[in-house]
């Protein structure tokens, strides 16, 4: 269980470093197609159709070359994150999953351990009273 958690974090995190990677390296191709120092995606571009990512970008005017190369881009480098970022909630779904069932055993354990304490109790009680009732018979 524990193996499977590590684990299921390790690819959270992961996907998360390649979710980063490529919106960084989208921006960058995107500085450079459109040949500016100011340009940052806003989050969750990747959300966007790509007429709304022109029209929050700011772009500016864009010959029709260079709207079909970044059009291109913005697809594939969209693709790419969706595929990042439904992995990563598949990931953090088991995740959960899996603490709901660690949640479960231990207070099915507590539960039990409730139960082996509640009958020893009882035990030591028979035994306490036991005892109390011989030595009344003793004296």
């Amino acid at each position: 269980m524990k193996k499977d958690f590590a684990f299921s974090l390790d690819t959270m995190l992961s996907h998360d470093k390649e979710l980063t990677a490529c919106c960084t390296a989208f921006e960058q191709h995107v500085i450079q197609l459109l040949e500016t120092e100011k340009f940052a995606l806003s989050a969750d571009w990747y959300n966007l159709k790509f007429e709304d990512f022109i029209k929050t970008a700011s772009l500016g005017p864009l010959t029709p070359s260079r709207l079909e190369a970044l059009e291109a881009s913005f697809t594939y480098a969209a693709s790419e994150a969706l595929e990042l970022k439904k992995l990563m909630e598949a990931t953090d779904k088991h995740m959960n999953h899996l603490l709901h069932e660690q949640m479960e055993e231990e207070a099915a354990e507590e539960k039990l351990d409730d139960k082996v304490l509640s009958n020893l109790q009882k035990k030591r009680a028979a035994i306490f009273k036991k005892r109390q009732e011989d030595q009344k018979r003793v004296k």
